[in-house]
């Protein structure tokens, strides 16, 4: 009986373990597409500027 109520004990503590690493997991997930669009959006906002600028530059030289 001692033995049923350990496994039964050890495979709640996986089940939670494992529950916490998933959330874990997806929470890095979260962050990093976040990250990622913040990046585009930077990328994509210098290259707008770049853009308007260029147009300037034949006109200097």
């Amino acid at each position: 009986m001692a033995d049923n109520f350990l496994e039964k004990q050890y495979a709640e503590y996986q089940a939670r373990k494992a529950a916490q690493e998933q959330a874990r997991r997806k929470a890095w997930q979260k962050k990093m597409k976040e990250y990622k669009s913040r990046l585009a959006a930077q990328k994509q906002q210098s290259t707008d500027s770049e853009g308007k600028e260029a147009p300037s530059d034949p006109e200097v030289q």
